[in-house]
């Protein structure tokens, strides 16, 4: 599976370095995120989440019917996916969720 992973998506680690507010705090991840798929369980955990990706929609209507308690954590300078442009959607299917917004943070509000 290794194989099969790096050979189609070998560019799957370029253009990731651009996902952090601090880019400089992470020189070569590019390079460190593609050395991951030399492990299967990495692989496996890719193609898993992409066979297995759940509808959103129906997911947040789950929670929100189960009246889960919901934290949303958002970095303002996430580039994959805008605040901007989902915050309406997420707040009209998650009411009653807080939402945290980093300020200085890109795709991964953590790093």
């Amino acid at each position: 599976m290794p194989g099969l992973i790096d050979s189609q998506y070998f560019s799957i680690g370029f253009g990731r370095l651009a996902n952090f507010y601090w880019s400089h705090r992470f020189a070569g991840w590019d390079k460190r995120y593609s050395g991951l798929l030399r492990f299967r369980g990495f692989a496996r955990a890719l193609l898993s989440t992409k066979r297995n990706y759940s509808d959103l929609a129906t997911a947040q209507a789950q929670l929100h019917a189960a009246r889960v308690p919901t934290s949303i954590i958002w970095g303002l300078h996430d580039s994959v996916l805008p605040l901007g442009e989902v915050r309406d959607i997420v707040a009209s299917r998650l009411p009653d969720a807080r939402l945290f917004e980093f300020k200085a943070s890109g795709r991964p509000p953590h790093m």
